[in-house]
Parts: C-alpha cells; structure tokens; sequence
C-alpha cells in the first residue's frame, strides 16, 4: 500500500499476474460477476479490509474491459505470434496496477492498518514540507505555481463550455480536445474531488456537483461528482415505479424508431428522460424469458423455444379471456421468404388462431426461427429440427390445474406451403396439394379427382412433408396471395385487350411505348395514376412487344377496383372488354363472401346452406371466365379458390385466419430493425439482435406497456372527450 502524498486516498499495487489468472479462470462469467469475484480475491490476497462501493465496481471493471480486450486476442490465436508478444509486453511494461482506494472506502480495521503503513513515510513527508516551505518562500516561484494553476483551471472551464483552446502543433490553428482526453481530464478533476470532499459524508452531507468558475470570463461550468451508479441506489422506493415505468417507455420508443445511444444521450442530456445507464441495465429484464439458440445448420439461423412461447402466450390469453377453460388451443404455423440487403432470409412463425379479431395482426404473428438462408425444402428441413420435434410432442399444456389441447395447422403462400408439403413447384405435372388434378385440367370447374395424401410418393410429391405430425387436412392456403395472384391474371388480360384494340388503329406493332401512337394503354396510364397508383405503372417489353402493367401490391389492386368503370369503357368496344372487367367485380364479391365466414359461426344451422351456395357462384364464376378467355388463365390460385375454398371452411371453421397480411407486414418490420440495428453483419449476432427486440415486444404486449395517446378533438363538438365526429353523441341539429 502506498500513500499518495497529503491526499485522501492510497494505491494498492496488485500484480498483472493475479489478475490475467483470475480472468481466464472465470471467462465463462459475466462482466459484473468477474468485477466481484476480482475484488473478493484482492482483498483475500493483499489482506486488505474495503468496502466495495460503486465507484470501485467502476474502476475494476473498466480495468477489466483493457485486460480482457488482450486476453481474449491472446485465446483466438491459435499460433501465438504478434498476439502473445503484445501480452508479454503488455505484462513487462506494466508489472502491476495501482489501485486507487480513497479512506473513505476503508472500513474502521482496516483505515487503522493503512494509517500504521502511512506513519512509517513521516520521513518522506518531512522532506517534502521542507521543499514546499521553500517553494512559498520564493515569491517567482510561487507567482509561477498561480500562474500555472489559472491557466489550468481556465483551460478546464473552456474544455467544459466546448471551447476552442490551445495549440496542438504549428500547422494546425486552435482545436478543441479530443472527445477521449476530454473525458480523461474531467475524470481526474472528479476523482481529485471526491477524495478532498470524502469528510463530509460523516456529516450526513453529499456534494452532488461542483461548480467551476472561470476567473478571467466569469463563465460558470458545472460537473457531476455524484456516479450514475449511485443515483440509482438513492431513488426512494416511492419513486422507483415511476422511473421503472419511464425505462419501459424509453425502451418502448428505442426500439420503434431505431433511435441509437449516441442520440439518446444527446436527449437526456436536454431533457428528464432515462439515461442510457438506466437502459442498458433495465433493457435484459425487460425482454420475455424465451431462450434463444442458433439451429442445426451450416448457415446463419437463430431460434426459439417454441414450447415456452406457447406456454406463456396461452397463459397469456387464458388470463383475458380469449381461451376458454379447457378448450383447444389452434396453432398456426407459416413463414415467408424475403430479401434483407443483400441476403435471402426466411421468417417462420406462429399464431394462436383462437383469438380470431387479432389473428391477421403482425403483433400476433411469433417468429420462432429467423433463417439467412434460401426458401428451399433442404435449407429449410435443416435448420427447423428442432421445431419439428417440438411440434410433435408438445401437445398439450397445462395451466392453472387446467389442461389445454394443441392442433397444429401449417400455412402461408403457395411456395411455401408446397415446399412444407415435400411437393413440386407450382408449375408442377400435379399442383394441388388436396387433389391430384392435372395442371392442363385446372380450368375445369368440377374436377373429378382423388383426394392426395402427403408423403405417398409420386404425383408430384418427391420428399416426405418436414411437418410429418400435421397432416394434410390441416393445411391451409392463404388468401391474401390468391387474391393478388388472380387479380395479376386479369390485370394482365385487361392490358392484352389494350395492346389489341391500339394495334389495329395502328395497323401495326410499335417498337417502344409512344403514348401519342398507343392511345387506350396512355389512357389506362392516367386512369391508374389519378387512382394513386405511384410510380411508371406501365412498361414496355421488348421481347413480346406489348405494353404491360407491374405487378402492383394489395392496396394498388384495390384503388384500380374503384376505378374499373373507366377502365370498362376503354375496352367496352372489345368483343371480350365487359365480360372481363364484371369477371373482376364478381371475384371481388365472391372473394369478400370468403372472408365473411368466421370461426365463431361454424355450428350454426344456416353455414351448410350458405357453402352450397358459395360453391355454386364459384363455380359460375369460373365458367364465365373461361367461356371469354383461353383455359391457360386458370392458375393453381383460381383451382384452389373455386374448388376447395368451401370445403377448407367446412372443415377448419374459417380462412380469413389464415390470411399472411399479418406475415408481410412482420416481414417489412424485420427489414426495418435489420437496417436500424447496429449489426448488419450476415450471421447470428444481428439476427438474435432481431429476436432480442421481438422478445421486447411480447414482454411489453403481455405487461400492457405503451405510450400515452394524446387525445384528440372532436370535430363537431369541440370536446377531448374520447371520440370522432363520426361517433359523437351530439346530434346534427
């Protein structure tokens, strides 16, 4: 131990050695374990009787992070090399490490047995009063010391006010401090203070901050001497549900709009908000205890146990009454494929269908594996192993004494569900995955086929399902593709009778898309742009030389179907024009009939009536398609729709549930947190950095965490009483 002159606090030197053994000792510990472990075997080996205070678990575990940064290239190398001649030198350079340890820090024993240590350097001390007497005496050099002194201390003031002060070297005019010496300088003038102002804690007073006062400007700059570790063991009890409430906020608005560290502190430093300690601290309790693990691949892939999700989600649901007791619990699983920068990714997740409103939510969507990897049946067996198995055995769970059934159900997009079913592509001899139609047959309103049974080989069917637990009757396809991709077919023949209509006025093929020579395709242009249809809507390809329409998304599809009457009468004067476009109007209506069936009415009397009804119109519709335009505009989607869209209603209650709305918005999500995250590497750090988010959320859904809406102001009777004008109480008169 030794004294450091006149000041309120001593350095123990602790060996290098001791504490390289003590780190790779516990290397399987967290940062905080270690920092305690390291100061329990300090004070065993160097007989030392402290008390542990946060500014100490500060300076161990920052001396911490140095030494293992080294440790830790030191165990990556495999040949030794640069990396160990860096340790052995780091060792000779500093052989020990000083310890600063203020007496406030000492307990009663052991400041008796530093003050005994400090008696013995009375010489040493004597010495040098004499030199200081002789110092005060000579006026220049104590005229000298002032100097130097005020120079500092402005220098000080300036560094906190973000002055430009000093000259670095003769090239470069006056430049602030760098951010790191900055920080350097303030932590010393903190530390000096903490110790001289060590006595007033046995008064019962804390100095919290100090105030420097520049002499030659007479500008005041203030620093904090009070550590972040310590605010938070001095919040009184009353207050810390408050500040807990305002951390899960803070959490809440982080995660939603990517705000980063660097930000956040710039906030907090103008603002009452959390700081960043605060976060950081509160942030892995505020995650839902799920376990993560990577998946049994060669390629990147982060999964979750689907066991415990479920477990908590029905608990979780039981407890609002959305389950009743004892009843089956339906578990729909479905993924999707999607690029994220430069990667292909894959979402799998599932839902809890019994909560039949909230179903199609991307908040009820629960991603249990997150692959960077291709959409294909190998990639796909390779890393859901470990699902597999569980959606096989856990079939039940119980809760509160009450035991609940688990029915699993697979769906998603086509893709998908063939890929899942060990199936062909869709282009396939035999696309369906009920019945073993013919692909030239798809046009055939009443097919006379055999029902298929997944995994009896041939007919298309080359693998065994990856699913072997789920069988075929609980497969269902998703509607939000069918409709996208049978409006794409009559899109597509609306613009062929375009193309039609403008090359026999021009007697001939255009080269290119001149609006002024191809008049009904620049009118169908403008029809789409006045609806709100973004961007060039029409190309031109050269290969068939027709003027052709991109493939627009869901809410695009719907603007056109506001304005199919314009679009009637530019191909009214073709043979086939209205037939087409009132084909689109039936698909609608049909396809809302769809929709209409719900889950809650599936025992009542009238659903039978209702389905043979729905078959029927089905049925008509597709006729009526065909009678106008070639069989090759039957698709799989059209097959699925008019043939086996009522018998998946009979048998699974509904197919609203299944629709994968919910999926593509939680895919657009994955792609913002991908690109607002701080890892964008290809690999498991940033999809866990994905899932650690997604874990976030569900803790908050299930705590009813969110952010305080503003209310809003009616527009008819100028209350903030809660609702709109469209539901205001107040009548017109």
């Amino acid at each position: 131990m030794a004294n450091a002159g006149n000041m309120a606090f001593s350095f123990l030197n602790v060996s290098l050695t001791f504490v390289t053994y003590i780190i790779t000792k516990h290397l399987d510990k967290t940062p905080s374990q270690v920092t305690s472990l390291l100061f329990n075997a300090i004070c065993q080996q160097y007989s030392v009787d402290i008390i542990f205070t946060p500014r100490l678990q500060s300076a161990i575990k920052s001396y911490l992070y140095r030494a293992n940064g080294i440790i830790s290239k030191l165990k990556k190398s495999k040949r030794g090399g640069k990396q160990r001649s860096i340790f052995a030198a780091w060792l000779d350079k500093a052989k020990c490490w000083q310890m600063k340890i203020l007496h406030a820090e000492f307990t009663k024993t052991g400041l008796l047995d530093t003050i005994k240590n400090l008696t013995k350097e009375n010489g040493k001390m004597a010495r040098l009063k004499q030199k200081l007497k002789k110092v005060v005496q000579n006026s220049k050099c104590l005229d000298r010391l002032k100097e130097k002194y005020k120079n500092r201390a402005r220098r000080l003031s300036m560094l906190l006010r973000n002055k430009q002060i000093g000259r670095r070297c003769a090239w470069r005019n006056k430049v602030q401090y760098s951010k790191r010496h900055a920080k350097r300088l303030t932590k010393n003038v903190k530390e000096e203070c903490q110790a001289r102002l060590q006595f007033l804690d046995s008064w019962g007073v804390q100095v919290r901050q100090i105030t420097i006062k520049d002499m030659k400007s007479g500008q005041l700059s203030n620093i904090s001497i009070v550590e972040e570790t310590e605010e938070l063991c001095n919040i009184s009890e009353s207050s810390e549900d408050e500040l807990l409430q305002k951390i899960n906020l803070a959490i809440l608005v982080k995660d939603a709009h990517g705000v980063s560290d660097d930000t956040w502190n710039s906030l907090a430093s103008i603002s009452n908000l959390p700081n960043l300690t605060q976060i950081k601290k509160q942030m892995p309790e505020s995650e839902i205890n799920i376990p993560l693990s990577k998946t049994k691949s060669s390629k990147p892939g982060v999964q979750r146990d689907i066991k415990e999700l479920l477990k908590q989600e029905i608990a979780h649901l039981v407890s609002k009454g959305l389950i009743g007791e004892g009843q089956t619990v339906d578990v729909k699983i479905t993924g999707d494929g999607t690029i994220v920068g430069h990667w292909h990714y894959v979402n799998v997740t599932c839902t809890i269908i019994n909560d039949e409103v909230n179903a199609s939510k991307a908040s009820a969507h629960h991603p249990i594996a997150i692959l960077c990897d291709e959409e294909k049946y190998g990639q796909l067996k390779e890393h859901l192993v470990d699902i597999v198995q569980d959606v096989a055995s856990f079939t039940s769970v119980e809760i509160d004494g009450v035991l609940y059934n688990i029915q699993y159900y697979i769906s998603g997009d086509y893709k998908f569900l063939l890929t899942i079913c060990g199936m062909g592509a869709a282009n396939s001899k035999y696309p369906c995955v009920y019945c073993l139609i013919q692909s030239s047959h798809l046009h055939i309103a009443n097919p006379v086929s055999q029902p298929r049974q997944l995994g009896q080989k041939g007919h298309s069917c080359v693998r065994d399902p990856i699913f072997k637990s789920i069988p075929g009757e609980y497969v269902a396809f998703d509607t939000l593709h069918m409709y996208l991709r049978i409006t794409d077919r009559l899109l597509k023949k609306i613009m062929q009778i375009l193309n039609e209509l403008d090359m026999e006025e021009l007697g001939s093929q255009c080269r290119s898309y001149d609006p002024n020579k191809m008049k009904r395709c620049a009118l169908m242009e403008d029809i789409l742009e006045r609806a709100g249809v973004r961007g060039a809507a029409l190309n031109y390809d050269k290969e068939t030389k027709l003027v052709k329409c991109r493939d627009l998304r869901g809410p695009e599809k719907q603007k056109v179907e506001k304005v199919l009457d314009e679009i009637e009468k530019l191909v009214e004067s073709h043979a086939h024009g209205h037939a087409v476009v009132d084909a689109w109007r039936k698909f609608r209506v049909l396809y809302d009939d769809v929709r209409s069936f719900k889950r809650a009415d599936a025992l009542s009397p009238n659903r039978p009536a209702q389905l043979s009804k729905l078959r029927g119109d089905l049925v008509e519709w597709l006729e009526s398609l065909i009678s106008v335009c070639t069989p090759k505009i039957a698709t799989p989607y059209m097959h699925l729709f008019v043939v086996h869209a009522a018998d998946v209603i009979e048998r699974l209650g509904s197919l609203h549930v299944f629709n994968a709305q919910g999926l593509e918005k939680l895919n657009d999500m994955t792609t913002t947190e991908y690109y607002r995250g701080t890892n964008h590497r290809k690999g498991v750090e940033s999809l866990t950095q994905i899932f650690r988010r997604s874990n976030r959320r569900l803790y908050r859904a299930h705590k009813g965490i969110r952010l305080p809406r503003k209310p809003k102001k009616c527009g008819k009777c100028g209350q903030y009483a809660g609702h709109n004008r469209a539901t205001c109480p107040r009548s017109d008169q």
